[in-house]
């Protein structure tokens, strides 16, 4: 299930903490139901009334592993956008697949298979 996170006009999301939290269902969600999600797979969307919203979803996580064909890292999963990482070195570490991720707009929780 989705978890909603919101900051209100002029909030910056990036350094405050979200001003509400609920579930997709419409259920309010607590600090600690953000702060145990915030990494999982998510996306950053301006709602039209000048918020930024967090959509959080706990329950996708993408595969990540090197193809030995396109010769680059790739991210893969059930309802996951098949991408390539752009990251060439089959033996770069974790840090820099994690940074290769969080440059796509949908950051994904991810499972790093070598």
């Amino acid at each position: 299930m989705k978890l909603v996170a919101a900051w209100g006009q002029g909030q910056g999301a990036d350094a405050e903490g979200p001003t509400s939290v609920v579930w997709e269902n419409g259920e309010q969600a607590t600090w600690e139901d953000y702060r145990r999600h915030e990494l999982d797979t998510h996306f950053w969307f301006e709602n039209g009334r000048g918020e930024m919203e967090r959509h959080i979803f706990p329950d996708i996580v993408a595969q990540v592993a090197f193809d030995s064909t396109v010769r680059d890292w790739v991210v893969t999963g059930q309802d996951v956008d098949a991408a390539a990482l752009d990251v060439k070195d089959p033996d770069v570490p974790d840090s820099e697949i994690i940074a290769a991720l969080f440059t796509f707009p949908t950051y994904y929780r991810v499972t790093i298979h070598r």
